[in-house]
């Protein structure tokens, strides 16, 4: 009875461990998200309004407007401007 009950706090300890490895991870996300270090199509509108990246999460950025994917005249003007003039320099 001692035996299976410790099996099962072993089980549950590993269970507690692996759910806040993933917690932690997508908070590591959201925050590169919101720092602009990573582009995501349907969180950086919210979480960086300003679209400031990094030149990687620009390049994704960049990639999705090119693309279709990313309505341009969603960005705010002063953005607008910038992107489109990145656009005509990189085809």
């Amino acid at each position: 009875m001692t035996r299976l009950l410790l099996i099962a706090l072993i089980g549950i300890f590993a269970l507690l461990s692996v759910a806040s490895a993933d917690s932690t991870r997508s908070g590591r996300r959201l925050d590169a998200i919101a720092t602009g270090r990573l582009y995501d199509p349907l969180l950086t509108p919210k979480m960086n309004p300003d679209f400031a990246f990094e030149p990687n999460a620009e390049a994704d950025f960049l990639r999705d407007i090119r693309s279709g994917r990313f309505d341009i005249n969603r960005l705010p003007e002063r953005q607008r401007t910038y992107y489109l003039l990145q656009l005509d320099q990189n085809p």
